[in-house]
C-alpha cells in the first residue's frame, strides 16, 4: 500500500473550485466591461433617429416582431424588421420608437435596453452568480471544515 509522506488536513477540491469560480468571475466581468463599453459607444457615437412601427408580424411561436420605418440621414425612408421579438406584443402599429444607425453602413437597430445592453446585463448577472457560488464554496467547504 502506498503511503504519502504529505499529510493533508484539508481537501484541495474546494480551493480548486474557488479558483475556477474566481477565474469565471474575472472572465465574465471582462466580457461585461467590453460589451458595456461597446454598447455605450453605440449609443453615444452613432446617430439616433425617430422611427414608427408600421407593422407587427406574428411568428409561428407567438412572438411579435415589429417592422419599423425611419428616415435615414440621406433623407430616404427605409424599413427594417427588428431582431427583437416579444410575447405579448410590445410594439403596436403607430408607436414611435428610437432607432440607432450603427456603423459606416448605418445598419438600423431598435434602441431599447435589451437590444443595446442585453448582453452586458447577461455577463453582469453571470459574474454575480459566480461570485455568490465562489463565496458559498469557500465558506461552506473551507471555513466549515475548521469548525
Amino acid at each position: 500500500m502506498f503511503v504519502s509522506r504529505w499529510s493533508w488536513s484539508w481537501s484541495p477540491r474546494p480551493k480548486v473550485h474557488l479558483a475556477i469560480a474566481i477565474m469565471m468571475i474575472l472572465v465574465a466581468l471582462t466580457l461585461f466591461f467590453v460589451s458595456f463599453s461597446y454598447s455605450h459607444r453605440q449609443v453615444t457615437q452613432n446617430p439616433i433617429v425617430d422611427g414608427i412601427v408600421v407593422d407587427s408580424v406574428p411568428g409561428a411561436d407567438g412572438l411579435h416582431t415589429p417592422i419599423i420605418e425611419y428616415n435615414s440621414p440621406t433623407a430616404e425612408t427605409k424599413r427594417f424588421k427588428s431582431k427583437l421579438s416579444t410575447r405579448p406584443q410590445s410594439y403596436f402599429i403607430g408607436d414611435h420608437v428610437k432607432v440607432i444607425l450603427v456603423g459606416p453602413t448605418l445598419k438600423p437597430k431598435l434602441n431599447n435596453f435589451f437590444s443595446v445592453y442585453g448582453l452586458s446585463a447577461f455577463f453582469l448577472l453571470f459574474s454575480s452568480i459566480c461570485a455568490i457560488g465562489a463565496t458559498a464554496v469557500y465558506f461552506i467547504r473551507v471555513k466549515g471544515n475548521k469548525a
